[in-house]
């Protein structure tokens, strides 16, 4: 057996243990085209939270925020807001001591 291709199917190797430092992989990529639709938030303030929402055929992708002192602008931390991949609409409590508070749209 040529020890850089992993056969998973076989019994466990020498002493019921067996590395492999490399492990190829074959097969064709399958490349996932990019949505024609624009990716445009909307917003809407309702009572002590902020509504946004992005076109229905973009759920699965990925709401993100990051929250900065409003001196600092726009930095490279961004944080999943939880369940946003299944929905296309979210509700933000607003924290108005929170200082800049930025929202991205991107896919997985």
């Amino acid at each position: 057996m040529n020890k850089n291709v992993a056969s998973f199917t076989t019994p466990a190797g020498e002493n019921g243990y067996e590395g492999y430092s490399e492990i190829d992989l074959y097969g064709a990529i399958t490349p996932v085209p990019p949505s024609i639709n624009p990716t445009n938030i909307t917003f809407q303030l309702t009572a002590g939270g902020l509504m946004l929402n992005w076109p229905g055929d973009h759920i699965g992708w990925r709401l993100q925020v990051q929250t900065n002192d409003l001196t600092q602008g726009l930095g490279t931390n961004w944080f999943d807001v939880i369940g946003s991949t299944a929905n296309n609409q979210v509700v933000m409590p607003m924290k108005f001591t929170s200082g800049g508070v930025f929202y991205r749209l991107t896919y997985p």
